[in-house]
């Protein structure tokens, strides 16, 4: 079994300012020059520099808010995630193992099965 904490599941997003006063959008990559709105974010949050209008950050997603928590920029990177990528990581997310569960049904099963 492969277990990765929820809060290490990220993916890159485009943030865009908004015409909506006080938020960001967050675009994922659709393919060529097409992307897809996956949310907004309050522009608190995430601060554009002056001199840009979009620019990639990396994301995690909270399920249990269901919105976008800010990580950092991503310098390095000049494309969002494809959209697909970022659907698997909402679904994962949402279906996401914690860590004292592993551990419990781990024990029960050392117990059922006699191991040490």
């Amino acid at each position: 079994m492969r277990w990765k904490p929820a809060q290490s599941l990220s993916v890159d997003l485009l943030v865009q300012r908004s015409d909506e006063a006080g938020f960001s959008r967050l675009m994922g990559w659709k393919g060529r020059d097409e992307f897809i709105d996956c949310g907004k974010i309050s522009s608190e949050v995430v601060e554009l520099p002056a001199s840009k209008s979009c620019d990639v950050g990396e994301f995690v997603f909270l399920p249990c808010h269901a919105q976008w928590l800010f990580i950092r920029w991503r310098h390095d990177r000049f494309r969002p995630n494809h959209i697909d990528r970022i659907q698997q990581l909402i679904e994962l997310s949402k279906d996401c193992v914690e860590y004292q569960e592993i551990l419990a049904v781990s024990r029960a099963c050392r117990a059922r099965h006699g191991a040490n």
